[in-house]
C-alpha cells in the first residue's frame, strides 16, 4: 500500500501502467470508436466476454446458450494511483479472508443466528459441521482454491490526507460460476 500511496496521479508511467492492466479487462476505448453499430458493439462485448469467461450458462451442457455477467462497456475515470492501491490491497485482503475460513469454530459462533433465519446460510453450515466438524477433515491442511473479487469505491469527499478508496465488498459469489465453465 505504501507504494501506491507514493504514486501521483497524473504520473505518466502510473497512468500507462493502470491503462495496460485496465485494457487487459475492457474493450479499447480506439476499438469501440470503430464499431459501426450497437450490434458490433454488443457481438464485440459477448466475444469478448466468452473469451474472458464473463458469462454463465444456464444449463452446463446448453453452451449456445450463454448468458452475459453484467459487465461495462466502457472504463470509468480513475485514478490510477487510487486503481493501484486497489490491486496492491487486494491479496492482503484475501489472505484476510483465508485466516478466516480457517477459524471454523469463531466462523459457526458468528454465523448460528443467521443460519437460523437464513436456509443457504444454514444449509451451508450443516455441511461445514459434516465435513470438518468433529473428527472431521482438516481444511486449514488441505489445498484451496479461493476465487475473490474486491469491490471498492471511490470516495472524492476525503479531500488531502484522506483515504479516498473505500472497500465495501469482498465478492466470493462467482465461485459458484465455475461449475459452468
Amino acid at each position: 500500500m505504501a507504494e501506491a500511496k507514493r504514486r501521483k496521479t497524473g504520473n505518466a508511467e502510473t497512468e500507462e501502467v493502470a491503462v495496460r492492466l485496465i485494457s487487459q479487462f475492457l474493450l479499447a476505448e480506439e476499438r469501440v470508436k470503430e464499431l459501426t453499430s450497437k450490434r458490433e458493439l454488443v457481438d464485440d462485448v459477448l466475444a469478448g466476454a466468452v473469451a474472458r469467461g464473463v458469462v454463465m450458462y444456464p444449463n452446463p451442457e446448453a453452451k449456445s446458450q450463454a448468458a452475459l455477467v453484467p459487465i461495462t462497456l466502457l472504463p470509468t475515470p480513475f485514478a490510477a494511483d487510487c486503481y493501484l492501491q486497489a490491486v496492491e490491497l487486494g491479496p492482503t485482503f484475501h489472505e484476510l479472508m483465508d485466516k478466516v475460513a480457517c477459524d471454523l469454530p469463531w466462523m459457526r459462533q458468528v454465523l448460528h443466528e443467521t443460519g437460523k433465519m437464513d436456509a443457504i446460510c444454514g444449509r451451508l453450515l450443516g455441511i461445514c459441521e459434516r465435513v470438518y466438524g468433529s473428527g472431521g477433515k482438516d481444511h486449514c491442511r488441505d489445498v484451496r482454491l479461493n476465487i475473490m473479487r474486491n469491490d471498492f469505491m471511490l470516495d472524492t469527499r476525503s479531500g488531502l490526507g484522506g483515504h479516498p478508496m473505500k472497500q465495501i465488498e469482498i465478492n466470493m459469489m462467482l465461485v459458484f460460476c465455475c461449475c459452468y465453465f
